[in-house]
């Protein structure tokens, strides 16, 4: 008399050799695909084939494109250098081109024109972050790295950088765009050469 588990395995394997004969017998690779159509990517079959095949799929992704935009800030006067009404116009209508890029991150340098430009920017970007960066300013010299540094650690869709004349003008001439008059609230995007 056999016991109640030999039965169970009996059955078990009585049902291995009915399912094998019947893949065998209509042609199949053994995940449902036809055996002449199979292809070693079809879906894995164990965890570590899942997780190796979902790391290859990152991978193959091609990269979320970071857009990265200069601004100079709009025209100033005054002892103060604060913006005219003429430049809270001028920033209000650059901030126009990048308006659609929601979680928007602005960089601006830290004298007042520029700040006053990057909150007008900041105010009509919905979820714009706003942070101040002393290598912006004209008075400092600007860093070898600083396209690594704008690239570099951010969930942002774009970067603004607010800043002055002369900064614009060597950013434009190291992305390739030298030769563009830099007026006041000028703007152009500079991570595509």
């Amino acid at each position: 008399m056999k016991s109640a588990s030999g039965r169970t395995i009996e059955l078990w394997a009585g049902l291995m050799v009915v399912w094998l004969i019947a893949v065998a017998s209509i042609g199949c690779a053994g995940n449902g695909a036809p055996a002449e159509t199979a292809r070693q990517d079809d879906a894995p079959a164990n965890a570590d084939q899942a997780e190796a095949w979902t790391e290859a799929s990152r991978e193959a992704e091609p990269p979320v494109a970071h857009q990265v935009w200069v601004l100079r800030h709009g025209e100033d006067a005054g002892p103060d250098r604060s913006l005219t009404p003429r430049g809270r116009e001028q920033a209000a209508r650059a901030a126009e081109q990048v308006v659609d890029l929601e979680g928007l991150r602005i960089l601006s340098s830290p004298r007042l024109r520029c700040r006053q430009t990057a909150r007008i920017v900041r105010g009509l970007v919905p979820r714009a972050t706003l942070e101040e960066v002393e290598w912006l300013d004209y008075m400092q010299p600007l860093p070898d790295d600083w396209w690594e540094t704008v690239n570099k650690e951010t969930n942002a869709p774009a970067t603004l950088l607010v800043t002055h004349q002369p900064v614009v003008a060597r950013m434009l001439r190291e992305r390739g765009r030298e030769g563009q008059a830099v007026g006041h609230a000028f703007i152009a995007r500079i991570d595509d050469p």
